[in-house]
């Protein structure tokens, strides 16, 4: 959602320009940072000057019931190089244990209290304090301290403003890997609904992209994770291709939403600042956002502890994990065997397709190409062409997609039909399916 918040700056600025109505923007309720910082709390550094992270936090109201505070449902971290002109998304767990800063009371909880405990004790930041202000702040310390980063701001977004946001853009389209089946998805008047969303490319409006988002039922909440920032994704991925002139059009909804849903500590009352972050968002491409989850596949859980209702991670594996989180794509990738540009073209016809499918390479750990559509409209098979000779990629590709070796071609004696700048391109045919991906993710 910060990483939105930095493409909705685009459609703000371009309708100040043809507008003049940015004091729209200053309605956006702006949140004081209260943590005491070492060394005094002198302000972070100038926002679009060095790299920054943002906790996100995905806050759920308890309507009719205020003396139960706020909860935070999702705490994702957003890392941001507005030098190098990157990003990355860190999810954490909502059961993960942690020590918790001022509760002396106990010797540690789920890192998702810390929230709560802020809003419902905000004096611990010094009487007055608002108890928005003193969660945000909690949970900002307890995450830095789980992490061992800094996080330099902070963004609240309640569920129905997600939800508007998500419309303000006409939705999203989501290749949905599996079928996600809720038997009991809890509804905002405390009952249950049957949630069921078919896998394969969905068309989206804003409670269902919530709902997709929110259920963890259906898989687990490392599931959950991955779905929350596939949606994330697909939403800059969607207004970033309405190009200029279609995000200046949606800048009025989008702006309703954030007013009404939104709290941020980010300086996105300030001009200047509006202008570097529009710039920003449209030098930062698909193929520089990368995506991080904290689950078992990633870190390993303390075998001292059960793991049953909390979770006792690594300390070790956790901020090595917080540190590769912090790399760019280009520091990675000497890591690798080999590097390639992949890039994918959508063969199929169907809206969206081939964002989609890079999207889902990025978390796979492959450098994409911005994607573009088929030369050809009739493409029964779907094909990887290998331009300049990389042929661990090419295999892994394969692997990913369940392609047969005879689909699978090695094209380097033509290297000059290769898109500038592309190694390998995967042409997305009518034979693809989301359910054919084995997963090597």
């Amino acid at each position: 959602m910060s990483l939105l918040l930095i493409m909705v700056a685009v459609a703000v600025l371009g309708y100040f320009i043809y507008d003049r109505t940015l004091g729209a923007i200053d309605d956006i309720a702006q949140t004081q940072d209260v943590r005491v910082k070492p060394g005094g709390n002198s302000p972070p550094p100038p926002l679009l000057q060095s790299p920054f992270n943002v906790l996100l936090i995905g806050v759920d109201s308890r309507a009719g019931r205020p003396e139960e505070g706020a909860r935070s449902d999702t705490l994702i971290v957003v890392h941001v190089d507005p030098v190098d002109k990157w990003g990355s998304m860190l999810s954490i767990p909502r059961d993960t244990f942690v020590t918790i800063p001022y509760r002396d009371d106990i010797s540690g909880d789920k890192i998702n209290s810390a929230y709560s405990w802020g809003y419902l004790n905000p004096d611990i930041y010094g009487r007055g304090t608002r108890p928005e202000d003193a969660a945000a702040a909690l949970a900002a310390e307890t995450v830095e301290g789980f992490l061992g980063i800094t996080i330099d701001y902070t963004a609240q977004v309640d569920f129905q403003g997600f939800q508007e946001l998500v419309d303000a853009i006409d939705g999203i389209t989501v290749d949905v890997p599996h079928t996600i089946l809720d038997a009991e998805y809890p509804t905002d008047d405390n009952g249950y609904m049957r949630l069921l969303i078919e896998p394969g490319l969905q068309r989206m409006d804003g409670l269902t992209a919530l709902r997709y988002a929110r259920t963890r039922h259906a898989d687990s909440d490392f599931g959950r994770a991955e779905r929350q920032q596939q949606v994330i994704q697909a939403a800059l991925n969607e207004l970033r291709g309405r190009g200029l002139l279609g995000q200046i059009e949606a800048a009025p909804q989008l702006l309703t939403a954030l007013r009404a849903s939104v709290k941020t500590s980010m300086p996105i009352d300030d001009l200047g600042t509006l202008q570097g972050l529009a710039a920003l968002a449209q030098e930062i491409g698909t193929d520089r956002i990368r995506r991080f989850t904290i689950s078992p596949d990633t870190v390993a859980l303390d075998p001292n502890y059960d793991n049953v209702y909390d979770l006792h991670w690594d300390e070790a594996e956790v901020q090595q994990l917080a540190r590769e989180f912090q790399q760019g794509p280009g520091e990675t990738a000497s890591t690798e065997p080999e590097t390639a540009k992949v890039q994918v073209l959508n063969g199929k016809g169907v809206r969206g397709l081939a964002r989609q499918v890079s999207t889902d390479l990025q978390a796979a750990g492959f450098t994409l190409a911005d994607p573009a559509t088929a030369p050809t409209s009739e493409n029964p098979n779907t094909l990887i062409l290998d331009y300049t000779g990389k042929p661990q990629t090419r295999e892994r590709l394969a692997r990913f997609f369940g392609v047969e070796s005879e689909n699978v071609r090695d094209e380097t004696a033509n290297a000059a039909d290769a898109p500038f700048g592309v190694d390998i391109v995967v042409l997305i045919g009518d034979d693809y399916s989301p359910q054919l991906e084995t997963g090597e993710r």
